[in-house]
């Protein structure tokens, strides 16, 4: 019974020894730092990656870097393959710096400077006057990873002094002060191609580094949750409404046909006045009040073509209102599907896709709770001015050094 104990318990050792050493992928996050020149162009990347483990263990991280750093004091770096590292550590937070070997980026950026229309380099246009409009264009890298491109938000951020700068003009951007300084702020969307573009006068133009700051995009809207009920009373008051267009429309048909018949019957009615007039003898009694009659019925007949055209046009403009309104409730039937695919139209670029979190570094990584972007270009910084050369000092001898006590230089 005991051999058996013994060897149960040196087999749970093993186990656990074997468990330690084999690793595993701890939950972790990506911090990306990438420096740019002050063009956009990329100088190197590289990646902190955060672990925070509550026991000791064998911290896995894959990832082709040049060069690996523990920035924590405690835990050895052992490469166990071309691209994987272990590290033995815990509990705490272990941060691994990694300088990455491939530095393509999601995106490309591309900032231009001109002076006074003229294309300059960063380091033509830094400390000159004049005009100044600068371009940043910012779109997807066909080498870089897709998923970041279209899943995540940029938030760039410029700044210029005051004291040099002025009529800053830059569409699109939320621009605040800054001290002495003036920051422009911008938000871009993922999977969003951009042309930022920035004017100002400047007496000496200088510009700090630009910030760029990568997060992913968290707006999970639902828009079958959009309230749909007034849409719904709109198309109800419209079916009511083309339901009294139609009735108006009948009516004044109706309306136009009585009024065609009373015009008749008048003609009909002076035609035998008329004709009984012809056969009484003047002088009869009653002939005048007839005549009368025939004046009368003659003036009703005179303006039965204008009573006849204003209700053929009352007519036709209710058969137009009638057919207007049927159109417009024709076309309103599916409003509510309309706005809804308008929205989505809307929202799509900027919504979450559901697609997995994924690491940047490696694919391998498939723990990662977090990554981020912070992207820094270099400043444009007036140059130094030149200082000449001092003049070789010469050295004196004895008697000369002499002599220059007295004031006298040979």
């Amino acid at each position: 019974m005991r051999k058996t104990l013994c060897l149960s318990a040196v087999l749970l050792s093993l186990l656990l020894v074997l468990a330690l050493f084999t690793g595993c992928a701890a939950a972790k996050e990506e911090v990306i730092y990438a420096n740019l020149d002050a063009s956009g162009d990329v100088e190197g990347v590289y990646a902190v990656n955060i672990f925070d483990v509550s026991d000791k263990t064998v911290i896995v991280e894959h990832g082709t870097y040049t060069d690996v750093k523990n920035l924590v004091s405690r835990g050895e770096i052992v490469k166990t393959g071309d691209d994987s590292y272990t590290v033995e550590f815990g509990p705490g937070k272990l941060y691994l710096q990694g300088n990455l070997a491939d530095t393509d980026l999601p995106w490309i950026f591309e900032i231009t400077y001109a002076l006074d229309g003229k294309q300059m380099s960063p380091e033509e246009i830094a400390g000159r006057a004049g005009h100044v409009t600068m371009h940043i264009r910012i779109f997807g890298n066909p080498d870089g990873d897709a998923f970041f491109y279209k899943n995540y938000a940029l938030n760039a951020t410029v700044l210029f002094d005051t004291n040099t700068c002025s009529n800053i003009a830059a569409d699109g951007a939320t621009i605040a002060n800054n001290g002495a300084k003036k920051q422009l702020t911008y938000t871009i969307l993922p999977n969003k191609v951009t042309d930022l573009c920035i004017e100002l006068d400047t007496v000496l133009f200088s510009m700090e580094e630009i910030s760029i700051n990568g997060v992913r995009l968290s707006m999970d809207i639902d828009t079958d949750s959009v309230d749909m009920s007034q849409i719904d009373d709109l198309k109800d008051a419209l079916r009511d409404l083309t339901k009294a267009a139609d009735t108006l429309s009948v009516g004044t048909a109706q309306l136009y046909s009585g009024v065609q018949q009373s015009v008749s019957g008048v003609s009909g009615v002076k035609s035998l006045i008329d004709s009984a007039l012809s056969q009484i003898p003047e002088g009869t009694s009653g002939k005048a009040q007839v005549n009368q009659a025939a004046v009368i019925l003659t003036n009703l007949q005179s303006s039965a073509p204008t009573l006849v055209s204003g209700a053929r046009s009352l007519m036709s403009g209710a058969t137009e209102i009638s057919n207007g309104l049927n159109k417009l409730r024709t076309e309103t039937l599916d409003i509510d599907t309309k706005i809804t695919d308008k929205i989505n139209e809307v929202l799509d670029p900027i919504s979450v896709n559901g697609d997995a979190l994924q690491s940047f570094t490696s694919k391998k990584n498939t723990n990662v709770e977090r990554v981020q972007f912070v992207m820094r270009t270099d400043a444009v910084k007036v140059p130094e001015p030149e200082v000449p050369p001092a003049e070789p000092v010469k050295e004196l001898n004895f008697f000369e050094r002499v002599l220059a006590l007295f004031g006298i230089h040979l």
